[in-house]
């Protein structure tokens, strides 16, 4: 059997599984579309909301020039008295902490607005090319879906690519002797094992390619949103978050010897877990996450991926591409070579 007929066959065995399908492909663009309609539902008549803010608040001119929705005022010295009486609805601290009297539907305005430049700030992304190379408008909800939906949209984007876990998880137990009768007939057969995992492997690739590809057409076509403005980038994170999901299910399925159902439910939370706390659930939710469990900022390397897609994307910005591929790259090569230990010790 050459090479293209196997590849051919691998890829259409994982393209005809209808779970798999509705997993990979299907799923990620109704969970896509289901955040796109929330947010398009927002209501545009919204009134100017009084906030107070210092002069020497580091934020206070990009705030002033690039939101109109916020009516910025100078606080007196007792800002608890001010708040009291009305005459803003918080107040934002230099290190964008908000102080406020009581919460209604203005401050959660409020509160969406600096959960966003507080995401941008611990980014380390330069406010002044954001404000230089974004045509945003906070009132506006068309440009307000660049916004919101954005960060949610690269976040399923991550989720898409590492789905690759799963492709990983059924080709190492494929191979693996005591998880599959498959094995048994690969050590019989005259393919040779490194030629069925690459062949399994690049056809999985291809097939997760194609995956995020419909995904921002669809996103593009159906909701005419541009989610990637810079391929080459683009194509180098993705194919990053592939390798790190390949390096997950490698992980999983050689250090967790249990069933393929629970292995891929572990997987699936792993992923989860990565997605939601890198901004798939919002700026307060993410930001919340980080700020009580600060070393989930450090360890995940799907925060530093949805960062990079931001700069590169949205602000056209290249500098936190290298720490996104580094970090990335690190975690991704420490996985797979414990797991290829792993396997070396148990069949070699």
């Amino acid at each position: 059997m050459n090479f293209f007929t196997y590849f051919k066959y691998s890829f259409l065995s994982l393209f005809r599984d209808r779970m798999t399908f509705f997993w990979n492909t299907i799923f990620p663009i109704i969970i896509s579309s289901f955040f796109i309609l929330i947010f398009s539902n927002f209501k545009t008549d919204f009134k100017k909301v009084d906030i107070a803010m210092k002069d020497s608040n580091p934020y206070i001119s990009f705030v002033k020039e690039n939101v109109p929705i916020l009516n910025v005022k100078k606080p007196s010295y007792d800002i608890k008295k001010d708040l009291e009486n009305k005459k803003y609805k918080a107040f934002i601290d230099d290190d964008l902490t908000i102080e406020i009297f009581k919460y209604d539907e203005d401050v959660s305005i409020v509160k969406n607005v600096f959960d966003t430049f507080k995401q941008i700030s611990n980014s380390n992304l330069d406010f002044k090319k954001l404000s230089e190379n974004l045509d945003l408008k906070f009132i506006d909800v068309k440009e307000q879906n660049f916004d919101l939906v954005h960060g949610v949209i690269y976040s399923i984007i991550i989720m898409t690519s590492l789905y690759t876990a799963f492709y990983s998880t059924s080709i190492i137990n494929g191979i693996s002797i005591g998880q599959s009768n498959f094995a048994k007939r690969i050590l019989i057969s005259p393919i040779k094992k490194i030629r069925y995992v690459f062949i399994k492997l690049f056809s999985s690739l291809c097939i997760a390619v194609l995956n995020i590809a419909l995904l921002i057409l669809f996103v593009k076509i159906v909701f005419n949103i541009d989610v990637i403005t810079d391929f080459p980038s683009s194509i180098i994170l993705i194919f990053l978050t592939m390798l790190f999901g390949f390096s997950i299910g490698m992980f999983v399925s050689t250090f967790i010897k249990s069933t393929e159902n629970i292995q891929m439910s572990i997987i699936l939370s792993i992923i989860m877990l990565l997605c939601y706390t890198s901004g798939m659930l919002g700026h307060t939710t993410t930001n919340f996450i980080l700020d009580t469990f600060p070393i989930i900022c450090k360890i995940n390397p799907a925060i530093y991926l949805q960062n990079a897609f931001i700069s590169v994307n949205m602000i056209g910005c290249k500098d936190y591409l290298l720490k996104a591929c580094l970090c990335s790259l690190s975690i991704t090569t420490v996985l797979f070579l414990l797991s290829v230990i792993k396997l070396r010790r148990e069949y070699v």
